[in-house]
């Protein structure tokens, strides 16, 4: 893992600031989809295993055929809830048998990941620069969200 210090001085330092933050997250998410999707990998063990599993390793319930349907608004639906098999997409070995429910709910969506960003001493003057120009762009992206979901209602009706 690369380690760097960046310096940026002059009058748009919060923009740059915030563009550098930008290409940190970018490139955690491109690590994250190029990393955290190897196959699964089943030794002759493993599928006696999974051929013999009568539980879902996740929620520990016994496999039912009730399993494959739901009640929604007063009506039985048919889902695909079959035993599948579970496996880690770090590092491709097989966890277990699971619920199709169960291990969809496990999955890491790169797209819906979060990653922390520490300040350390954000008390200080900077903080002040740094949460205005946030607040500018927040203010900005929430603005375009909006008018794009008041387009897309207009459209329906």
């Amino acid at each position: 893992m690369e380690t760097r210090v960046i310096q940026n001085r002059g009058e748009d330092v919060i923009e740059k600031f915030i563009k550098n933050i930008n290409r940190e997250a970018e490139s955690c998410l491109e690590n994250v989809k190029k990393h955290f999707n190897k196959p699964l990998i089943m030794t002759p063990e493993d599928e006696l295993d999974f051929q013999n599993s009568i539980i879902c390793h996740i929620c520990e319930k016994e496999y039912s055929d009730s399993d494959n349907f739901i009640m929604h608004k007063g009506k039985m639906i048919e889902i695909k809830n079959h035993p599948v098999r579970d496996h880690c997409h770090i590092t491709g070995k097989y966890r277990g048998s699971a619920h199709n429910c169960c291990n969809l709910q496990l999955r890491i969506d790169p797209e819906k990941l979060k990653i922390p960003v520490i300040f350390h001493n954000l008390k200080g003057y900077d903080s002040h620069f740094i949460i205005k120009k946030l607040e500018k762009i927040l203010i900005s992206v929430l603005l375009q969200i909006i008018v794009r979901n008041i387009s897309l209602l207009q459209l329906i009706h």
